[in-house]
C-alpha cells in the first residue's frame, strides 16, 4: 500500500512500549529493537502461497528445522527448571534480584530463567549473582540485568552434560533424574543434535550467498558456518558470514572462533 501514495508516504512504527514484559526485545542484549530492525522484519515477510512440493521439501529440510528446534530446546529446559525448583529457591533468586536492583530491569525475566538453570545444576544462584556483580560497577548500566546476564556462561554451570550445540546449555543435572522431565528433554536434545549434524553434513551444492566473494574456503568451515547460521535462523539476505553479533559468553566465543577461522583461511 505504500506504493500508492502520490505526494508522500509515512510509515509509523512503535519502537518503545511502557510495558516491559511485552516490549520488542533483542534476544542478545535485550535492548528494544530499532525502527530499522522492525521495518526489515516486516518487509522480509513473504505471504506468497507455496506449492505442496515446496512445503514438503521444507518440512524435511534440517537447515530450516534447526533454528526452531534450538528455540524449543532452550525454552523447554528453562521452563522445566522453573517448575522443578521449589518455591524457596525461586524466592531466593527474586530476593537477590531485588537486592541488586535487577528485578526492575527489562532483562530480568531472562536473567531469572538463567539463574534457575544455574540452581537446577546444583549451584547457589545468589553466589553466582554476587560474583557477577563484583566484576564491575552497574551504576551506569541502562539495564543492570542485561549486564549481569552478559557476564554469565550458563553452559559452564553443568559439569555432567553438554548442550546439543557448543554454545547451548546442557540439560540441568537435577532434571536428568526427574521422571517428569527426563524423557521429554532428552527427546528435545536428541532432535536438536540430529538436525545440527544433518545441517552440517548436507552442505548445499552451490556456494552460499555470504561466501560468494570468498575464495578457497575450507568446506568444513563452510559447513560449520552454515550450521551456525541455521541454528540462529540467519536469513540469506544477511551477507555477514556469522550474522549479527551474539552476546552470551558461549555464543561470543563460538562466533569469534568462526570469524577468526575465516580471517586466517
Amino acid at each position: 500500500m505504500l506504493t500508492r501514495g502520490r505526494h508522500a508516504n509515512h510509515a509509523w512504527l512503535q519502537v518503545e512500549n511502557s510495558d516491559t514484559h511485552v516490549a520488542p526485545v533483542d534476544p542478545a542484549l535485550r535492548q528494544p529493537a530499532t525502527a530499522v530492525q522492525l521495518l526489515e522484519t516486516v518487509i522480509a515477510r513473504d505471504e506468497a502461497p507455496a506449492s505442496a512440493t515446496t512445503l514438503l521439501r521444507e518440512a524435511d529440510e534440517p537447515a530450516l528445522l534447526l533454528g526452531p528446534a534450538v528455540t524449543c530446546y532452550v525454552d523447554a529446559i528453562t521452563y522445566a527448571a522453573e517448575h522443578h525448583l521449589p518455591a524457596g529457591v525461586k524466592g531466593v533468586i527474586d530476593t537477590a534480584g531485588a537486592k541488586h536492583g535487577l528485578d526492575q530491569a527489562d532483562a530480568w525475566p531472562t536473567l531469572r530463567s538463567h539463574l534457575m538453570l544455574v540452581a537446577a545444576n546444583g549451584h547457589d544462584p545468589v553466589e553466582v549473582v554476587n560474583q557477577a556483580v563484583a566484576l564491575g560497577p552497574l551504576d551506569r548500566a541502562r539495564d543492570r540485568a542485561a549486564v549481569i546476564d552478559y557476564r554469565l556462561d550458563v553452559t559452564r554451570a553443568n559439569n555432567r552434560t553438554r548442550g546439543p550445540l557448543p554454545w547451548l546449555p546442557g540439560i540441568p543435572v537435577q532434571l536428568l533424574d526427574d521422571p517428569t522431565w527426563k524423557t521429554y528433554l532428552s527427546g528435545r536434545y536428541q532432535l536438536t543434535r540430529q538436525l545440527a549434524d544433518e545441517t552440517r553434513h548436507r552442505a548445499p551444492a552451490d556456494t552460499p550467498r555470504w561466501a560468494q566473494d570468498l575464495y578457497g574456503l575450507d568446506p568444513a568451515l563452510v559447513a560449520d558456518i552454515q550450521q551456525w547460521r541455521a541454528a540462529h535462523q540467519t536469513p540469506d539476505t544477511d551477507l555477514r558470514p556469522t550474522g549479527a553479533p551474539e552476546h552470551s559468553p558461549a555464543e561470543r566465543d563460538t562466533q569469534r572462533h568462526l570469524d577468526h577461522a575465516l580471517e586466517t583461511s
